[in-house]
C-alpha cells in the first residue's frame, strides 16, 4: 500500500506500508471486543483490511488523506503496533483523533487497554500476543520530499517461529562506526571485496578484534553477505538473536571504504533513496549497500530480545 499527500509545490510527504501478520489469537481477541476485520483472511492483519467498530463506523486502510502512521521501532510489540496503527491510521490529523478513533480508544480502554501516544499501559496488555505470531512482515517507508532530496525513514521486520529479524534505515545520518577492538566475529559465505576469508579475519585482527570458527553468546557480529543463507552459523545467530552484518557493512561500519574498490559512496546511495517510498524494497536496498545491519532478536520472558552478550548493533 502506498499513498501520496502533497502539501505545498516543491514539496511532499509519502508513506509506504505494506504488511501481513497472521496471529489468530490476538485477532480473535480483538474481535471479541466487538471488532470486525474485513477484506482480510480470518486470524491475519493486513494493509487491504477495514475494521469496524460495533456502532458500525469503519475506517479502511490506505485512505489516500491519512500518512500518519506509528513506526514499529516505535513500539515494543508488533501487537502493540497493530493498536496504535488502528488509532492512528483511521484518521488522526493535526493532533486530533476521527471520531472511529475516539470511539476504538474508549472500547480499548473498556478492555482495561489504555491507549496513551508512549504505549506503556498499551503495551503491558497486549505484547503477550506476539508470542502467538505464527508470521509477519512489515516494511513501512516514510519520506519528506523537497528541492534536494527525500528524507527516509525506513523499516523492515520479518518473524517466523518465535524469530524476528528486521532493519532500520535513515539517511538523514552516516553509517554507525566501531571499533573492532574486543569484539568478536564470526565469518561465513563468500566474499566480494577481500580476496578470501582469511583476508578479512587478518584485518579484523589488526584491528584488535577477535575471530572464532563458531557463532555463540560471545559473537557480536556474523558476517555472511547471504542473508537467506541455511547455514548453521545463520541458524544459530537467529536462534540466539546476534546481529548479521553483510560485508560491505563490516566495511562501511570498520573500515575505511576509500580503500576498496567498487562501493558506492554512502551519501549516493542515500541521495537514492527517495525511490523507496515509491516500490519499497527498504530491506534488499540495506543488504546490498551495506548501510545497516540485519538485527536478530527472538522471543523470551514476554518480550523480543538479543540473547548474546553484546546487546547492541541497532540501526543509523
Amino acid at each position: 500500500m502506498k499513498f501520496r499527500t502533497d502539501f505545498v509545490t516543491n514539496s511532499s510527504d509519502s508513506s509506504y506500508l505494506t504488511f501481513n501478520i497472521k496471529n489468530k489469537v490476538f485477532y480473535d481477541y480483538l474481535s471479541n471486543l466487538g471488532m470486525r476485520f474485513e477484506n482480510t483472511k480470518p486470524g491475519e492483519f493486513s494493509d487491504r483490511m477495514r475494521v469496524v467498530l460495533p456502532s458500525g463506523a469503519s475506517a479502511r486502510f490506505g485512505d489516500p488523506d491519512n500518512w500518519n502512521i506509528p513506526f514499529l521501532k516505535d513500539c515494543p510489540s508488533i501487537s502493540a503496533w497493530i493498536v496504535a496503527l488502528l488509532v492512528w491510521e483511521s484518521g488522526m490529523w493535526e493532533d486530533e483523533y476521527s471520531d472511529f478513533s475516539k470511539e476504538l480508544i474508549v472500547l480499548l480502554d473498556e478492555a482495561g487497554i489504555h491507549f496513551d501516544e508512549e504505549m506503556k499501559d498499551l503495551s503491558a496488555k497486549v505484547d503477550r500476543f506476539d508470542e502467538n505470531i505464527e508470521e509477519a512482515v512489515v516494511e513501512h517507508i516514510q519520506g519528506s520530499e523537497g528541492l534536494a532530496h527525500a528524507i527516509v525513514h525506513a523499516s523492515y521486520t520479518e518473524v517466523h517461529d518465535g524469530k524476528r529479524m528486521g532493519v532500520q534505515y535513515n539517511n538523514e545520518f552516516d553509517v554507525r562506526t566501531e571499533a573492532c577492538k574486543g569484539l568478536e566475529f564470526v565469518v561465513t559465505g563468500e566474499l566480494k571485496f577481500f580476496e578470501n576469508r582469511e583476508q578479512l579475519a587478518e584485518t579484523i585482527k589488526k584491528m584488535r578484534g577477535k575471530v572464532s570458527d563458531r557463532v555463540s553468546e560471545n559473537t557480536a557480529y556474523l558476517i555472511c553477505s547471504d542473508i537467506h543463507s541455511d547455514s548453521s552459523e545463520m541458524e544459530k545467530a537467529k536462534e540466539l538473536g546476534i546481529s548479521v552484518l553483510p560485508e560491505l557493512a563490516f566495511i562501511r561500519r570498520f573500515c575505511n571504504e576509500d580503500e576498496f574498490d567498487g562501493i558506492k559512496e554512502e551519501g549516493e546511495v542515500d541521495m537514492d533513496a527517495g525511490i523507496l517510498t515509491l516500490v519499497g524494497g527498504v530491506f534488499d536496498y540495506v543488504v546490498e549497500n551495506g548501510m545497516a545491519p540485519i538485527v536478530m532478536e527472538v522471543w523470551k520472558d514476554g518480550k523480543w530480545q538479543k540473547e548474546g552478550k553484546y546487546k547492541r548493533g541497532g540501526g543509523r
